[in-house]
């Protein structure tokens, strides 16, 4: 697991691999399918997921172009994938040390960019630290998720690692996805919550361009509404079939791909559908004594205003802890209608008569 969080974060290289060349899915793709190979438990979430991916391959049928709906259930492959290798592994700790390891070479390239020497090229007008990831918002968005790993599973000494490239890229989302998931974390979800509103309430009486974007791409996937979708991968198809759709936003012609939410965007693409991942998310969040309950946390809440799915380091941190967290539910009730106990994660669980259980750190189990 270190190894791959090493390889998926350092493999792609702006100006050498290409903007457009999705290396990191091209390397997910290569080692993720040998996940297939491990038994895992069978929990509903494994159902639930290859229900919405049988789904999306059948909307081929009626996506308005199939090159792009392709590329989508190709995406959508990638991401039951990541859930699955998730479920079947469980050194997580040695995939954020590895994760934060390649973030430490983003964290120099960063501390550089800073200083005014950009040896790799970045996104348009991009004066922020992007590392190796093009981007200064998708830096941030990655660092915050590391970050959260590796304080929830406590190993500090890689937090330096990670903290240029938060810091330096300047992003307004992963600080406040930081904040809310260490809030949710220390205290209690609702307070959480209550923050998240606060931020939205302030964004929406003063909104800036970003915020303004945002709600115009919202309001498209919630005019455009169809039961069964408009097909996976179809959200980039349909702003090209609809040139109205386009926006001018400081004096420049932009076409965004994505719709800065996850939960609409799979809500255009794949209908009714959709509900079943929100399914699957809500029963992962609902494991709040989890270990990588914190990452998970993190990554549904980047999904309210970002494109973590559609984001390849992102989405295979965030579908990994899924799977992990939903197999272990899965092993713990298995414990629970056998009556014997099991260990999950460092975390050893003591069911009893009343189907209650007890998380102990190993040092001190069984408990007493």
């Amino acid at each position: 697991m270190f190894l791959l969080g090493l390889i998926v974060s350092v493999c792609y290289v702006p100006g050498l691999t290409g903007a457009l060349v999705p290396t990191q899915w091209a390397v997910l793709s290569a080692v993720l399918p040998l996940g297939l190979w491990y038994s895992g438990a069978k929990s509903p979430e494994v159902v639930l997921g290859t229900l919405a991916l049988c789904f999306a391959a059948a909307s081929l049928a009626w996506a308005p172009n199939i090159y792009d709906a392709g590329y989508g259930l190709w995406l959508a492959t990638i991401w039951c994938l990541c859930f699955w290798w998730g479920a079947t592994q469980s050194n997580f700790a040695g995939l954020y040390a590895g994760l934060a390891c390649g973030l430490g070479v983003s964290s120099i390239i960063a501390i550089a960019q800073s200083l005014g020497y950009h040896p790799l090229i970045t996104s348009e007008n991009n004066t922020l630290a992007t590392g190796l990831f093009y981007n200064n918002t998708l830096l941030g968005a990655i660092a915050a998720l590391v970050l959260v790993g590796l304080i929830s599973r406590q190993l500090w000494w890689y937090i330096p690692l990670v903290l240029p490239s938060l810091i330096l890229s300047g992003s307004r989302g992963a600080f406040i996805t930081l904040g809310l998931t260490l809030l949710a974390y220390l205290t209690r979800w609702p307070l959480a919550l209550a923050a998240f509103c606060i931020f939205f309430g302030i964004a929406a009486i003063a909104p800036n361009p970003a915020d303004i974007q945002r709600l115009m791409l919202w309001g498209i996937t919630f005019r455009e509404f169809s039961w069964l979708g408009h097909g996976i991968g179809s959200f980039n198809t349909y702003l090209f079939y609809n040139p109205h759709e386009y926006y001018i936003h400081a004096a420049n012609m932009f076409h965004p791909e994505f719709v800065h939410n996850d939960y609409f965007q799979l809500w255009f693409e794949l209908g009714i559908a959709s509900l079943t991942v929100v399914a699957i998310y809500l029963r992962c969040l609902s494991q709040r004594s989890h270990p990588d309950w914190p990452v998970f946390v993190a990554f549904a809440t980047l999904g309210l205003f970002y494109f973590p799915l559609w984001c390849p380091v992102l989405a295979f941190i965030g579908l990994a802890a899924a799977g992990r967290i939903a197999s272990d539910r899965a092993l713990l009730w298995d414990a629970l209608r056998h009556g014997r106990r099991v260990i999950l994660l460092g975390s050893a669980y003591w069911p009893d008569r009343t189907g209650r259980t007890w998380g102990q750190n190993l040092s001190t189990f069984p408990p007493t």
